[in-house]
C-alpha cells in the first residue's frame, strides 16, 4: 500500500511537473483556445459486419484520434545541445508536451535540464524544430539527486510508440478530446525516487483543458483518466 506521503505526491504530480518546467516561462502553458468544432459520430452497428464483428470502444477510437510525436530524437538532440550551451553538464529531468494534444493537433514538446556545476535548472521550448532556451533557477536538486538521473537512452518506447499502445487499453464508452504527456528521470518528491523514472503518463480529458476547446453539448465524455507506460518494458498501468 502506498504511504499517505507518496499518494499525496503522486496526486499533484501533473501540476507539480508543469510548475517547475514552467516556472520560467508560465505564459507557455496556457491551454490552446482554437477553436475546433469536434462532430464525432459513432456507428454502432456496420452495414455488413459479419456475425461477432466488434467495433472499437468509444474512448479507444476517439483517443486514436489524439496524436503525439516522438519526444526523445531529434527535438531532445535539438534541446540537449541548447542545454549544454549554458551548462556542460546538463541532464535531462523531464520532458512535458507543451500544452495537451487533441484530435489531429500534435502539442510541441518542451524539455526540463538540470546543471550540477552551476546549481541551475534550463527550460527548452521547441517548435518547428528550433530550441529556446530559459533559465529557471527556482529548481534545486541535491549532488545525491543529479547523480541518480536516468539515462534517457533507457527508453525503448518512445511517446508515440507508448500513446498506441496504452489507448488500446481503455475500454470505456466515453469520448477522449485531450491528452498531455510527460516522461521524468527521476521523481525526487516519491519516497522511492527512481520507481516511476523513464515512464510516459498520459493524462486524458483533464478538467482545465477541456475548458479549453469547444465542447459539443452533446458529447458524452469519457471521465479523467490517467495512463502509464513503461519507456523500456512498454507495460501499461492506471494511474500514477
Amino acid at each position: 500500500m502506498e504511504s499517505p506521503s507518496r499518494a499525496g505526491c503522486q496526486q499533484n504530480r501533473p501540476a507539480s511537473i508543469a510548475a517547475s518546467i514552467a516556472q520560467a516561462a508560465p505564459t507557455r502553458f496556457v491551454a490552446l483556445a482554437t477553436p475546433i468544432a469536434l462532430a464525432v459520430s459513432l456507428a454502432l452497428t456496420l452495414a455488413g459486419c459479419l456475425v461477432g464483428c466488434n467495433s472499437q470502444p468509444t474512448a479507444q477510437s476517439s483517443a486514436s484520434r489524439i496524436t503525439f510525436e516522438n519526444a526523445l530524437g531529434a527535438d531532445y538532440e535539438t534541446a540537449l545541445a541548447a542545454a549544454v550551451e549554458r551548462a556542460d553538464d546538463a541532464k535531462l529531468l523531464a520532458v512535458s508536451s507543451e500544452t495537451f494534444s487533441q484530435a489531429h493537433f500534435p502539442s510541441s514538446w518542451m524539455f526540463l535540464f538540470y546543471s550540477w556545476k552551476r546549481a541551475s535548472a534550463y527550460t527548452v521550448h521547441m517548435t518547428d524544430g528550433q530550441a529556446t532556451v530559459t533559465d529557471n533557477p527556482g529548481f534545486s536538486l541535491t549532488q545525491e539527486d543529479f547523480g541518480a538521473i536516468a539515462d534517457p537512452a533507457g527508453v525503448d518506447w518512445d511517446c508515440e510508440r507508448a500513446y498506441n499502445q496504452a489507448i488500446e487499453q481503455l475500454d470505456d464508452q466515453g469520448e477522449y478530446l485531450t491528452c498531455r504527456a510527460y516522461l521524468m528521470t527521476y521523481v525526487p518528491e516519491d519516497d522511492d525516487p527512481e520507481a516511476d523514472a523513464l515512464k510516459w503518463f498520459f493524462v486524458f480529458n483533464d478538467e482545465q483543458d477541456l475548458r479549453s476547446i469547444y465542447l459539443d453539448p452533446n458529447a458524452d465524455l469519457a471521465p479523467a483518466t490517467t495512463l502509464s507506460v513503461d519507456g523500456s518494458t512498454g507495460k501499461v498501468e492506471r494511474g500514477f
